[in-house]
């Protein structure tokens, strides 16, 4: 049995060897990829120096005697349109009429609100001094051309796709998304919107991990559940790998009198890299390559699933697939209550975090145990403990994970 970090880097280091290629896509459709390359600006940005309000441009010398008892006054003598610019240039006691984002013409190094000021018989009175570069946005002040806008490995997000828009770009270099498979295990289990009798449960596992792995960017194609015999779950596992990047199996990796997949997976030829984990919920996690797959053995416990996925599915696809950090950020909150930690493994507790006091405050959920789905359906965490048994007070600060 080896620790949640050994656990952790063992996963994200076999990921690292299986990098997907780099495709082109629409940045449209690059919500949730990683950029493949460093994205460099083709141009200054802003490409020319222009208002950063509507306003008029002058010549900020001109405002410096400006006060509320003796204003100045200044000829409007043009208008800059946005998008297109003017050749006059700005002279003495002059003042340009001027849109947002409009370029600055000649002469003029500051813009004064239109707000600011009074416009009467072709004339705009000021009553104060207007600063040099006021309400000015200068070419390059942001990027300068071939600078970096964007870096390797970084999530394209709504902002970035922003970003890529305002500097041009159609379409942007991703790494592919992986070929994920589900198998769910157990001849217990009913697919939802099934009759089940009582001795039977639903099959919650393929739904609750297909829709994580969803909320990250990633599609899951289903085989469905395999029964508790052995030939045919072999065949619908064989036929799963060579089909897929990446296998997730929930359910048949533990010790139990039917809990065969892990011997189906080697005589598949699958190495395995490790198999128990010392953590709560999620102990009995299976994980192991062939060649260039990944196999993922979930517990069946649907709490152990899900954390399991969070914990080393997720890090592991956003490796593949090209991030620049694939683990999860952890933030630092606060318990809202004490807490005693009986078990001696590291336990990721179910929690809810919120802010009080300007500060992260956390409580664990209710229900604590593998099979109990409303206890982590309540959470927006997992509170990341020591190993060990410990006594936690209120107020204690310690590290959480948000789901």
């Amino acid at each position: 049995m080896i620790s949640y970090e050994e656990a952790l880097r063992l996963v994200i280091e076999n990921a690292g060897s299986m990098s997907s290629p780099a495709i082109s896509v629409s940045i449209l459709k690059a919500q949730n990829y990683y950029i493949a390359q460093d994205i460099k600006a083709p141009f200054d940005l802003p490409r020319f120096t222009n208002s950063s309000m509507d306003g008029y441009a002058l010549r900020s010398i001109d405002t410096k005697d400006a006060t509320q008892k003796g204003p100045i006054r200044l000829k409007v003598t043009g208008e800059v349109k946005t998008g297109l610019s003017i050749r006059k240039k700005l002279n003495r006691g002059e003042a340009f009429a001027i849109s947002t984002g409009s370029k600055l013409p000649e002469g003029a190094d500051a813009v004064v609100m239109k707000e600011e000021t009074i416009f009467s018989d072709g004339y705009i009175t000021i009553t104060r001094p207007v600063s040099k570069k006021e309400n000015i946005r200068y070419q390059g002040g942001e990027f300068k051309k071939g600078e970096i806008i964007v870096r390797k490995g970084s999530l394209i997000t709504p902002q970035v796709t922003g970003l890529l828009a305002l500097c041009g770009f159609k379409n942007v270099a991703v790494r592919k998304r992986p070929k994920i498979s589900f198998i769910s295990s157990g001849t217990e289990l009913v697919e939802p919107g099934r009759k089940a009798n009582e001795f039977q449960i639903y099959n919650s596992n393929y739904y609750s991990i297909s829709a994580l792995l969803k909320k990250y960017g990633f599609e899951t194609k289903y085989y469905g559940i395999a029964k508790d015999e052995y030939v045919g779950t072999k065949r619908l596992i064989q036929r799963a790998i060579e089909s897929s990047d990446i296998l997730l199996i929930s359910g048949g990796v533990s010790v139990g009198n039917v809990d065969f997949v892990k011997e189906i997976l080697n005589e598949l030829g699958v190495e395995k890299i490790f198999w128990r984990i010392n953590i709560k919920p999620g102990k009995p996690l299976f994980f192991g390559r062939k060649r260039k797959k990944l196999i993922f053995g979930l517990p069946g416990n649907p709490v152990s699933s899900f954390v399991n996925s969070f914990l080393f599915v997720i890090p592991a696809l956003r490796k593949i697939t090209g991030a620049e950090d694939p683990n999860h950020p952890a933030y630092i909150a606060s318990f809202d209550c004490g807490i005693n930690k009986t078990e001696k493994r590291r336990e990721f507790l179910r929690g809810f975090f919120y802010y009080k006091e300007d500060e992260i405050k956390v409580i664990p959920a209710k229900n604590q145990q593998s099979h109990m789905m409303g206890g982590l359906a309540d959470s927006n965490c997992l509170i990341v403990t020591d190993e060990g048994e410990r006594r936690y007070k209120k107020g204690e600060r310690i590290r959480i994970l948000v789901l």
